[in-house]
């Protein structure tokens, strides 16, 4: 993967075993792979973008986004976006590790 150099795989090994301890997995109710679909042939070609979107929506969780343009392809055709958090501290990290 690009976006992670690799003096810093280290850190994401750390945070995948933090998540793993403290998170649960959720799994996607089938409706939530229908609305997926529905937002990807909508024009968001992101599928897994729109599975963990659909996801949240369905199951009333929130959804952890650095994606501003999909959050405005969400407004811009109604989609809800009540518990959509958009987190710029992270996009900019992303950034600052891609040089």
């Amino acid at each position: 993967m690009k976006i992670v150099p690799e003096n810093k795989l280290g850190l994401v090994e750390t945070g995948i075993r933090a998540i793993r301890a403290t998170y649960q997995v959720l799994a996607p109710p089938p409706r939530a792979f229908v609305k997926a679909i529905r937002l990807y042939r909508n024009g968001h070609r992101d599928y897994i973008d729109d599975l963990y979107y659909a996801t949240a929506l369905f199951t009333e969780t929130s959804f952890l986004t650095i994606d501003y343009s999909f959050m405005e392809f969400l407004r811009g055709r109604g989609y809800p976006v009540e518990g959509v958090v958009i987190t710029p501290m992270l996009r900019d990290y992303i950034k600052s590790c891609r040089g």
